[in-house]
């Protein structure tokens, strides 16, 4: 984003000066570029240790619970990175008011992978496979509002909260509830942005 210093007119033709706004934005352009630098492969060795669906023998309850799971973030990751292109794309042409909804889907996936990460590694202590298999379902079927599903029917679980996703984040980030709370004033449209 080119980031220029002068004073325009308003609506009622009085001079305002955007120096500020410009110095605001100006202090976010680092952290900008370091995104654009990230590379976004997803490692085709992954792709290929999982095993072919369907699969060709019985799998035990964690392995196949392993490969949905894995299904699950590898979709998360491709929609994060849609919407970083989504974010850079806006930011680029100066559009600030939507960039707060990509900001907030991103933090959103990243509250999925992670819950999911911890669901894995809660499946290789645990026994409780009803439980394990509930949760499950609900992170993979989960839905707030009918659902068709591929296999035909409706969904019968619902979804875990967007919150519960995010509050999983604690661990790695205690900010992230607080964070979370501020992006999502800035999606509403009483949010001066």
């Amino acid at each position: 984003m080119i980031l220029t210093y002068y004073t325009t007119m308003n609506a009622r033709n009085e001079r305002v000066n955007i120096e500020a706004w410009n110095i605001e934005s100006t202090r976010y352009c680092d952290k900008i570029n370091k995104i654009k630098k990230i590379r976004y492969d997803i490692d085709e060795d992954v792709i290929k240790k999982l095993p072919r669906i369907p699969l060709e023998y019985p799998p035990s309850f964690k392995g196949l619970y392993a490969v949905k799971i894995s299904i699950y973030v590898l979709s998360f990751v491709n929609s994060s990175l849609n919407s970083t292109t989504a974010f850079l794309i806006i930011w680029e042409k100066g559009l600030l008011s939507a960039i707060s909804l990509h900001a907030r889907q991103i933090f959103e996936c990243w509250g999925a992978i992670h819950y999911a990460y911890q669901l894995l590694l809660e499946m290789n202590v645990s026994e409780d496979y009803k439980k394990l298999e509930r949760r499950c379902a609900r992170l993979l079927c989960g839905a707030r509002s009918e659902v068709q599903m591929p296999w035909g029917g409706t969904t019968k679980e619902k979804s875990i909260h967007i919150m519960d996703l995010i509050r999983s984040l604690k661990d790695v980030y205690p900010e992230a509830e607080k964070n979370y709370d501020f992006l999502c004033e800035s999606c509403h449209t009483n949010f001066f942005r």
